[in-house]
């Protein structure tokens, strides 16, 4: 009996000896971790030429977010945009490209479109290539009045929302008013309508800004009259469009003072053909 009292008293001695002083076997927390990676910046378009900030924050596995002072910056399309290691961006070219920060093995990024700033007043001509006429036009010998190679005057007045560009256009000092997109190649497609008695010009803007300031492209022009039939069609190469303000002036060009039903060869001298 007293061996089986010993060896029971010995048992319970031995189960509760790390209640009565042994050490605790709580886990320590996991280490806080990234989770993710968030990049931000004011604008997604922003014109050639300009330059965007960029930051960017983790977020922890803690549930807290962490502003992000070191890692790496980089551009996917350094044609459109190149960044520095303080996360700005120089905006180059025409297109889109994802800016991206990676850090402690985790990466954000945010796309963001670079595009010509087609804003403001713009002076300049353009180039006759060919013109082609049908029906009365070509009994009224159009072409004769603009061969090949003739110059002439065009005067665009712009405002631009990110992609979108309205205003007023001149034909040496035929004017109306025009709208069009910006393509994520940059061009702009520009359309717009003159209409004097009779006589309407279709006119289509096919534009370029690839240098700050300068337009390059090309205008055609379908003119139609309700008195007459077939019509005649003009192609022309912008020789220069030149930025002479970054904001649209009304009063930069003159508009043409014509009789009430204008002839074809009023409308002709309102173009100024040089």
């Amino acid at each position: 009996m007293k061996k089986t009292f010993s060896i029971s008293i010995f048992l319970s001695l031995l189960f509760f000896m790390p209640a009565c002083g042994g050490k605790s076997t709580t886990s320590p927390p996991p280490p806080v971790t990234v989770q993710s990676i968030t990049v931000t910046s004011a604008n997604s378009m922003v014109y050639v030429g300009v330059t965007e900030q960029f930051t960017a924050t983790a977020n922890m596995s803690d549930g807290t977010i962490k502003a992000i002072t070191t890692g790496t910056w980089s551009s996917t399309n350094q044609t459109v945009a190149t960044v520095n290691t303080a996360g700005l961006a120089s905006i180059v070219g025409s297109g889109t490209t994802n800016i991206t920060m990676t850090y402690s093995g985790k990466s954000g990024s945010k796309s963001i479109r670079g595009l010509p700033n087609y804003q403001g007043t713009w002076t300049g001509n353009y180039r006759v290539d060919s013109c082609t006429s049908t029906g009365d036009w070509a009994t009224f010998d159009f072409c004769s009045y603009l061969p090949n190679g003739t110059i002439a005057e065009t005067n665009l007045i712009l405002t631009q929302t990110q992609d979108s560009v309205s205003g007023t256009f001149f034909l040496g000092t035929l004017s109306s008013t025009g709208t069009g997109p910006v393509a994520t190649d940059g061009q702009l497609t520009f359309l717009g309508k003159i209409t004097e008695g009779t006589t309407s010009i279709d006119a289509v803007f096919i534009l370029q800004s690839t240098t700050p300031g300068i337009i390059t492209g090309s205008l055609n022009q379908l003119w139609t009259d309700t008195t007459m039939s077939g019509n005649a069609q003009l192609y022309t190469t912008i020789i220069s469009l030149t930025r002479t303000s970054p904001v649209p002036n009304e009063a930069a060009f003159t508009r043409a003072s014509l009789p009430q039903n204008p002839t074809i060869q009023d409308l002709l001298k309102a173009l100024r053909i040089r």
